[in-house]
């Protein structure tokens, strides 16, 4: 399967995938120990990722997500 198919149907996660997009951010998920651990990145204007941070739930993602956004 493609990447895709490996992301987190959880609606959290596909609610807070939506909110970090519009707000410039870019979240990265790998499966890990039997869960998904999400990493929140920002894009920078040279082209590299800036990590923000890590969370290992979706409705820990979604608040963390909104605080970026908020004070984006």
């Amino acid at each position: 399967g493609g990447i895709v198919s490996q992301l987190n149907p959880d609606p959290l996660a596909v609610e807070a995938r939506r909110i970090a997009k519009a707000a410039g951010l870019v979240v990265f998920e790998k499966s890990h120990a039997g869960g998904t651990l999400f990493r929140v990145a920002r894009k920078l204007p040279d082209g590299r990722m800036a990590h923000l941070g890590t969370r290992g739930t979706p409705e820990g993602l979604r608040a963390y997500v909104c605080k970026l956004a908020a004070a984006h």
